[in-house]
């Protein structure tokens, strides 16, 4: 977008320097608008971590137009990495610069949208200096059209490697898509790795859309508090992305300001309790409320019952979603009197299994096996359809004594789950108590964002027990309490 020189200002004897528009572009009319724009830009900003632009020339007889800017020296961001990793609190100073630096655009309505550690500085100070708002861009107010608009609908502007999921698309994008590039660059920095890249440009544009970061990469040390900010920067679904970026400077400078190293013992001992009372809480919680003791004790003969794993449909990233959906059955058929159920972790060892229904029910000792699929049409979408197939099958002879198919969207989805807990109940001739009725229909929560992190952070509270995928289910946790407390 231009070509920089190093120069010398005769007058005020300082170094500057001085950008151009490539001889190739001179011709160009959205070139040079946006040459002028950036000017602009600049002009409004005043910020230490941004760099400063002293004046523009225009040479009318050579068609040419210069920006004198501040001449930041020292390495690029991009060099740095390159040179070697960075320690923990030298990647979480830089990172709380850059988002002090974007912060400041944002509060003056603009849009940088080409983060990138090759567009920042590191002076000899330590001093971070944000550069080249060439593709910036001012936020138009509602019902007001902006005076400059560059950019072509569709086009895709920016550098592969940062760009959020909507900037890929060539969609419209706006502060979150900063937000998005600094979660990369952030990434990058705590690791020495982009957390999307491939062969090509266009292999890197799949991976930023398709897949999830490596969140196994980053540093043990890392608080739990910065990598749920990572996760929020980095969420493909602008909606549910940071919603300001100066939070994310608040949260770095408050985790510069203790030790950053949290004892194991105790991270593991906090996400054991938290996940113990979240569990709890859905597995009895609901099955408990309003049923009386005496009413509730096991007859002679219970009716042994697994709920395997339901087989997820969607894409890959959903697989979240169909567990939680079968651990939230599981709980309510818990609560049922007569029904034996057995406990997730021993249903789960199923998952993917290519044994058959009769080599499970006789390993695990079962009468009956609940079994089925899930699809949820958009991911992202809170109203989304969705559509659960569950099948019953009596073990000793492998027959379906009960199938069904339900389609309906997010909203009713604990509707969903009462309705085949009371079907299974109906199917194995167990007449429910008022008490179970009334508890099989309460609702969590109709906050269904909240609802969703929940699952997230069960999801990483089953994985492997690593310090990452603990603080990770904290943080989900968190967002969940913050949502609906």
């Amino acid at each position: 977008m231009g070509v920089v020189y190093l120069a010398r200002d005769t007058k005020l004897k300082r170094s500057v320097a001085i950008k151009s528009i490539p001889a190739k572009l001179a011709g160009d009319l959205n070139s040079r608008t946006r040459f002028r724009r950036e000017a602009e830009i600049l002009a409004s900003l005043n910020h230490p971590n941004i760099a400063v632009i002293h004046d523009i020339i225009e040479q009318e007889e050579e068609n040419a137009e210069y920006l004198v800017l501040e001449y930041v020296p020292g390495e690029t961001l991009a060099e740095r990495i390159a040179r070697e990793p960075l320690k923990l609190e030298e990647a979480l100073s830089i990172s709380r610069q850059i988002a002090e630096a974007v912060s400041a655009a944002h509060k003056k309505g603009i849009i940088h949208r080409d983060l990138k550690p090759a567009n920042i500085k590191i002076t000899p100070e330590g001093r971070i200096k944000v550069l080249d708002f060439g593709l910036a861009k001012p936020t138009v107010s509602e019902g007001k059209k902006s005076d400059v608009t560059a950019t072509e609908p569709g086009r895709i502007i920016g550098t592969p490697a940062y760009m959020s999921p909507e900037q890929a698309r060539g969609k419209d994008t706006d502060y979150r898509t900063d937000i998005w590039s600094f979660g990369c660059i952030m990434y990058q920095l705590l690791i020495g790795l982009l957390p999307f890249e491939g062969e090509t440009a266009t292999d890197t544009l799949a991976r930023i859309i398709e897949r999830q970061p490596d969140w196994e990469a980053l540093p043990k040390e890392i608080s739990e508090n910065i990598c749920s900010l990572l996760q929020r920067c980095l969420e493909k679904d602008p909606d549910r992305r940071l919603g300001d970026i100066a939070d994310a400077a608040i949260e770095i400078r408050e985790t510069l300001s203790k030790p950053l190293i949290a004892p194991t013992s105790k991270l593991r001992r906090k996400a054991m309790i938290v996940g113990s009372v979240a569990i709890s809480i859905i597995l009895f919680g609901i099955a408990l409320k309003l049923i009386p003791l005496k009413e509730i004790q096991s007859p002679a003969k219970q009716i042994r019952l697994v709920v395997l794993p339901f087989e997820n449909l969607g894409p890959t990233e959903d697989e979240y979603f169909s567990d939680g959906i079968t651990d939230e059955i599981t709980a309510r058929l818990a609560g049922i009197h007569g029904l034996g159920i057995i406990s997730r972790q021993s249903a789960m060892q199923y998952k993917k299994s290519e044994k058959n229904t009769q080599q499970i029910a006789e390993e695990l000792g079962v009468d009956y096996i609940l079994e089925g699929t899930i699809q949820r049409e958009a991911t992202s979408d809170p109203n989304s359809s969705i559509r659960i197939r569950p099948q019953l099958i009596k073990a000793s002879n492998d027959m379906h004594i009960w199938a069904d198919v339900y389609n309906s969207n997010m909203s009713n989805i604990f509707n969903l789950q009462s309705e085949v807990s009371k079907q299974v109940a109906q199917a194995l001739d167990i007449t429910l108590l008022e008490e179970e009725k009334v508890a099989l229909e309460s609702i969590p929560t109709k906050n269904m964002e909240a609802w969703n992190y929940y699952l997230r952070g069960n999801e990483y509270l089953n994985r492997d027990s690593t310090e990452i995928n603990l603080r990770i289910a904290i943080g989900m946790w968190k967002d969940a309490v913050r949502l609906d407390p």
